[in-house]
């Protein structure tokens, strides 16, 4: 969808994600929702898993950040189980759906 010309929307003050934080100790698979946080913070214990994205939605994101501090890694995939990116100890990676893929938008 293009943008348009149209006087730009403003936000008079500074927004929150209510509940759009997750910041938890996993320890298998985790699968996301369109209701998890935007933002996720996942800690393994040196294991490897996956972090599965859900069904397809346009303009569905998420930030996912690795809080290990050494060893393992976490795979983001795609609602069909392909391997979008996969994370190692600190590394973050911002994914988006524009309703036909997901997106890698940014890893560092």
């Amino acid at each position: 969808m293009a943008n348009t010309d149209a006087q730009p929307f403003k936000i008079p003050r500074p927004y929150t994600y209510q509940d759009g934080v997750d910041y938890e100790d996993i320890t298998g698979n985790v699968t996301l929702t369109h209701a998890s946080g935007t933002y996720q913070f996942l800690k393994d214990n040196g294991g490897s898993f996956d972090i599965n994205l859900p069904s397809l939605r346009n303009g569905a994101t998420y930030w996912i950040r690795s809080r290990a501090s050494s060893g393992g890694t976490m795979t983001i995939k795609d609602h069909t189980g392909a391997t979008i990116t996969t994370l190692t100890a600190g590394q973050a990676a911002h994914v988006a759906s524009n309703g036909v893929y997901w997106l890698m938008v940014f890893k560092a």
